[in-house]
């Protein structure tokens, strides 16, 4: 797991963030460094102060009520999980795109219902939902083409002249092909803010 996480600037003027309880936003802030590459973490509240706010006892007692305010507003997804529940922060990879995610630990824990796993993320299983996500990054980002394309029907290679040409399979199985400027592949997303980090 990376050493830290990121924390957008639209955190600031996330409603649904702002809409919570201090101990609930402080607690939401303090575990973003400890989420694995798809945004998940432990949601039994003990072992969650343990990890995001270890010194502070205060906490103990209220971590589960301040996982419900999470819950309540929409900024994380509560969901069972083998060892107990498990959260999902929805918005994690929108403000996190640049993660090396290959080179990061799988996760331990079960992708969330009407998510599914792949080599480079979670997808959602609903083809409307993914394409209204991807609407949220940038055309460079690679996990927008992951979104718009989760099967890899398409394939891309870089010709001689330095152009992105993209190979997709239509339904006849003949080659379909469409050239793109080459460009950095950053995950960059485009616009204001999010629900959720």
């Amino acid at each position: 797991m990376a050493q830290g996480r990121m924390l957008s600037r639209a955190s600031s003027e996330d409603e649904a963030l702002n809409r919570c309880s201090l101990e609930a936003h402080l607690l939401y802030v303090q575990t973003l460094p400890h989420l694995d590459r798809d945004g998940l973490v432990t949601g039994r509240p003990l072992l969650l102060w343990r990890l995001a706010l270890p010194l502070r006892v205060d906490f103990i007692d209220i971590a589960g009520r301040l996982i419900d305010e999470w819950v309540q507003h929409g900024l994380v997804v509560r969901y069972p999980g083998k060892d107990g529940p498990v959260l999902f922060f929805k918005g994690f990879r929108r403000h996190n795109q640049n993660i090396p995610y290959a080179h990061e630990a799988p996760s331990v824990h079960p992708p969330p219902p009407g998510w599914r796993r792949t080599a480079a993320g979670l997808v959602p299983e609903d083809e409307q939902e993914r394409r209204a996500l991807a609407e949220r990054f940038d055309v460079r980002s690679s996990y927008r083409r992951l979104l718009l394309d989760p099967d890899g029907q398409e394939q891309t290679t870089t010709s001689r002249r330095g152009r992105d040409v993209v190979v997709s399979r239509s339904s006849r199985h003949r080659d379909e092909v469409a050239y793109q400027d080459q460009s950095e592949d950053q995950d960059q997303s485009g616009g204001g803010g999010d629900q959720s980090l």
